[in-house]
């Protein structure tokens, strides 16, 4: 219940209680204490919480790759400890070098916070090596290639292979389409930004964020 606030309703003030339930019961469980402490992260004021409840989760459990990422993540976002992060970003590859998530959240983090994109593309290409139909991976990779390489034409390829194996994936054929319109493909772009906007989703934030590059001559987003 408290993962399904969290993560699928954005209600972080209902999912406390039912994490604080979850260690109630199982104390000892690495994994539910990993999950409060991802919780109690994204609030400053609890950082301190959060550290202390990821150690914990660590000591029971100190090769677990989702439990590092995670941690890693939470020392980049909450206490701007780049160092620290890389640390157990790397340690999470370490432990599972075939842990599709930890290959990509390393490549990221090298990618946007180290601007070592030699190493980053290593990581990424692994990850499609284990995962080459992954929507995701083929999004972010594709991405990549255009902000750091200014390789639009692998990146097409890239965006198309992600929008072939997953015509439902939004920001894939959002970003597809951004990079169409910045090429000055205006009716290609406009045509996979209206296919993104069709879609039948919750929440599209991404295709109207396209649809803003559309109005705005199409510049190029160079972030995530």
């Amino acid at each position: 219940l408290a993962e399904l606030l969290d993560d699928f309703r954005g209600d972080r003030v209902a999912a406390e209680d039912p994490h604080r339930q979850a260690i109630e019961l199982d104390p000892y469980n690495p994994k539910v204490l990993s999950a409060f402490a991802a919780h109690m992260g994204q609030r400053k004021e609890m950082a301190e919480e959060a550290d202390a409840l990821f150690r914990d989760a660590l000591s029971l459990a100190p090769r677990s790759a989702d439990i590092l990422r995670s941690y890693g993540r939470f020392r980049h976002e909450a206490c701007e400890d780049v160092s620290g992060a890389e640390t157990h970003l790397r340690l999470a590859v370490e432990v599972e070098p075939q842990r599709l998530e930890a290959l990509e959240e390393l490549a990221r983090f090298l990618h946007l916070v180290r601007g070592d994109h030699a190493e980053a593309e290593i990581y990424y290409r692994e990850a499609l090596r284990l995962a080459p139909d992954q929507s995701m991976t083929l999004n972010r990779f594709a991405q990549f290639l255009r902000a750091s390489r200014g390789d639009l034409e692998e990146a097409e390829r890239v965006f198309r292979r992600a929008s072939e194996n997953n015509p439902k994936h939004a920001e894939a054929l959002a970003r597809h389409a951004q990079l169409l319109l910045a090429e000055a493909r205006r009716d290609e772009g406009q045509k996979v930004l209206n296919d993104a906007g069709a879609l039948d989703l919750p929440v599209r934030p991404r295709p109207r964020a396209a649809r803003r590059s559309v109005e705005n001559g199409a510049r190029i987003d160079r972030g995530w």
